[in-house]
């Protein structure tokens, strides 16, 4: 990253590495209490403390100097402030705490040419907390979490606490402590953000996060290679660029009445893959994040001021909600019921199918998922000058696949998702392959600002070569830099 020095993922020619986040708890919101008569001070361990002020000056040409005034508590920088009930909000986390510098520890990893050597070498990794993945050239292969992990005695970070000293960290929770994976007897270690401690692990005596990806791309990728689908480098960048959503045939085994609804014909012979050329994938989409996750989440939350924090929906707890399961959410959405539950989806899914006539035509024929569903990478000088931005392209792919390409139903942007894919033929390195978008220069107007960008859409990849052979067959132009 570019405010980060070192490489996250790729090889040295002996080992490989790449990384997903581990989502560990890394922060907590601290509440304190100023003095009524002094808003600059305020209570700890019974004594009194000065916040710390900062003024960052920025010059802007053609402006006098911007001034900021930055506020810091001894646990963090001081987000919110309210003078007149005497409260100030902090942030504690392990990003700003001493010898954590945001991927500081890859310098170190990126360096390891043994499996030994890399794991001892994460066990300083501060921030972001991480799946590591390793495999070299002399078979070994590990799967180890990395990063500084708080650790809260009696309490949970789960809530603001009080910044009066009783919530203290008490050290950390490092590499060393957390679980690994060598060499497993299934032959591969994979990860996709999911929750992947041990059944075993104390999460009372060591609790690390409790907000996981639970979005069924882990599971999907562990089928596909347990069925021997990803042995080789086309069916590795298969699996990277899979389209298929987890959850679309159990939503769509809920409805019981299928031959009564125009709109279920479409999806019935469906593989549910998200293809950008799919029509059935539009509907499923649309009718999924724009009418049933909304509609559902009116019942169950039917405050908006509360519905905004919990939108839009975990489509995961959805369907097992629909299915039968935890039925005091059942009962709250008024859903538990079999004649309400059918009567709820047919409606929907003929909102979604108006929705897409008025669109898009009559003619499913003529639909596309991509036709709505698009790659966009936004530039952000662009309100103050258009022509840097890239796309739109249309996309494949959704919130729950391999393939994550997450949209929000405002305007259906491919928002979040890998921008850089790579497989590396581990010893054979020149056989590697890779995207990277939307190109190789970031220099506006430069034939390699955008060209990238179709084929990171369309899910190819191009070579990632690493003998000075191959590149210098390879090269179109070099550029030499020299100190000033």
């Amino acid at each position: 990253e570019p405010s980060s020095p070192g490489i996250i993922a790729g090889h040295n020619g002996t080992a490989s590495f790449s990384l997903t986040i581990f989502c560990a708890d890394q922060e907590d919101i601290i509440v304190y209490k100023t003095l009524p008569n002094d808003h600059a001070r305020y209570i700890y361990e019974d004594k009194e403390e000065c916040i710390k002020t900062i003024t960052e000056i920025f010059s802007v040409k053609g402006y006098t100097d911007q001034k900021l005034e930055l506020s810091f508590t001894r646990h963090g920088p001081i987000v919110f402030q309210d003078k007149q009930n005497s409260v100030a909000v902090a942030i504690h986390s392990v990003f700003t705490d001493p010898g954590t510098s945001p991927y500081m520890a890859t310098l170190k990893t990126m360096r390891s040419k043994s499996m030994s050597e890399f794991r001892r070498a994460s066990q300083t990794w501060g921030a972001p907390s991480v799946n590591l993945i390793y495999s070299d050239i002399y078979g070994d292969i590990c799967w180890q979490p990395a990063g500084y992990i708080p650790r809260r005695t009696g309490w949970r970070g789960l809530t603001p606490v009080s910044g009066s000293g009783n919530f203290e960290w008490d050290g950390y929770l490092t590499a060393a402590d957390l679980p690994a994976v060598e060499n497993p007897t299934c032959g591969f270690v994979h990860s996709a953000n999911e929750m992947n401690l041990p059944t075993n692990w104390d999460h009372d005596k060591y609790p690390i996060g409790y907000e996981w990806f639970q979005d069924g791309r882990a599971d999907r990728i562990s089928d596909i290679i347990l069925d021997g689908l990803a042995s080789s480098i086309t069916g590795s960048c298969a699996l990277q660029t899979d389209t298929f959503s987890p959850f679309s045939h159990r939503y769509l085994k809920l409805f019981k009445d299928k031959a009564s609804l125009p709109a279920f014909k479409l999806l019935e012979g469906w593989n549910g893959h998200s293809e950008r050329q799919s029509a059935a994938a539009l509907l499923f989409e649309v009718w999924l994040s724009s009418y049933l996750q909304p509609e559902f989440m009116a019942r169950i939350a039917p405050n908006e001021g509360l519905r905004k924090l919990l939108m839009p929906g975990d489509i995961s707890i959805i369907v097992e909600i629909l299915e039968g399961k935890h039925r005091s959410l059942g009962l709250r959405s008024g859903l538990s019921n079999e004649s309400m539950r059918e009567k709820f989806l047919q409606e929907t899914l003929q909102a979604a199918w108006s929705d897409i006539t008025g669109r898009f035509g009559k003619d499913p024929l003529q639909w596309r998922w991509g036709d709505l569903h698009k790659g966009y990478f936004g530039h952000s000088l662009t309100p103050i000058k258009i022509g840097f931005d890239v796309g739109p392209y249309s996309s494949g792919g959704g919130n729950s696949s391999v393939m994550l390409a997450h949209y929000k139903k405002e305007d259906y942007l491919a928002r979040v998702g890998a921008s850089v894919r790579m497989v590396i033929d581990v010893g054979n390195w020149d056989n590697s392959v890779w995207i990277n978008a939307p190109g190789q220069s970031g220099v506006p107007g430069n034939v390699h600002y955008n060209d990238l960008a179709p084929l990171w859409a369309s899910g190819e990849y191009v070579p990632m070569l690493y003998s000075n052979v191959a590149i210098n067959a390879a090269s179109v132009q070099k550029i030499n830099l020299y100190p000033v």
